[in-house]
């Protein structure tokens, strides 16, 4: 992240760079030189369950998740439409046009309810399987080493 963003903006940007909504709001953000401050919150240390101050701001414990002036919203699709709103971001961000409008909205709805979820499912499987088959092969190095 640049270097003035670490301005006393109003609007706090609570995110993981390894979560792909947090990254969605970022290229918003940056795209369009929406200055903002950037707030950490590392999901592999759980400060996302441990930092008080962030569940306050999303009490689903999850990222991303602004703070604008004491106006708390959480949800990447939320926070989106909103920054492009409020903001007055370019059209082609969030259109004024109801039926292209409906259709971001259609396809949000599904990334949501269907690719989020299969990849989340495949991240873990990768990352965590892997962890805990190395796991079991150690349990088993130990036993038969104390055998």
């Amino acid at each position: 992240l640049r270097a003035e963003k670490l301005n006393m903006s109003s609007l706090r940007l609570f995110f993981d760079a390894f979560s792909q909504p947090s990254r969605a709001i970022l290229l918003l953000l940056e795209s369009n030189k929406v200055q903002y401050q950037p707030c950490l919150i590392n999901i592999a240390k759980a400060e996302h369950i441990t930092n008080e101050e962030f569940v306050k701001i999303s009490p689903n414990k999850t990222v991303p998740a602004i703070d604008d002036n004491g106006f708390h919203l959480f949800e990447s699709a939320a926070i989106l439409k909103y920054l492009v709103a409020k903001y007055s971001l370019p059209d082609h961000w969030y259109p004024k046009d109801i039926t292209r409008r409906a259709k971001i909205d259609e396809y949000l709805s599904w990334h949501t309810a269907n690719l989020r979820l299969g990849a989340a499912g495949f991240m873990f499987n990768k990352v965590y399987n892997n962890y805990i088959l190395l796991l079991l092969l150690l349990l088993i190095l130990l036993v038969y080493i104390s055998s």
